[in-house]
């Protein structure tokens, strides 16, 4: 694959809609590809801060029902 049909599936890539052959394409590309490298560990970076900074507003089985009843 070029590295602009790779730059398009790293977003996809974090999102986990990519199937395996994809999965794969993407892995082996930025093995050989310092651009392509780079891109994605900037993804993978901006992925992780926004999991971090959205963690205390997830919402679980746990805090479901305090919400709930704080409705009443």
């Amino acid at each position: 694959m070029r590295c602009s049909e790779i730059k398009l599936l790293i977003s996809e890539y974090f999102d986990d809609e990519l199937n395996d052959i994809q999965k794969r394409a993407v892995e082996e590309h930025i093995l050989i590809c310092d651009r392509c490298y780079r891109e994605f560990t900037e993804m993978r970076e901006l992925v992780s801060l926004l999991q971090n900074s959205l963690a205390p507003y997830r919402v679980n089985k746990e805090n479901m029902a305090q919400i709930f009843e704080s409705r009443d």
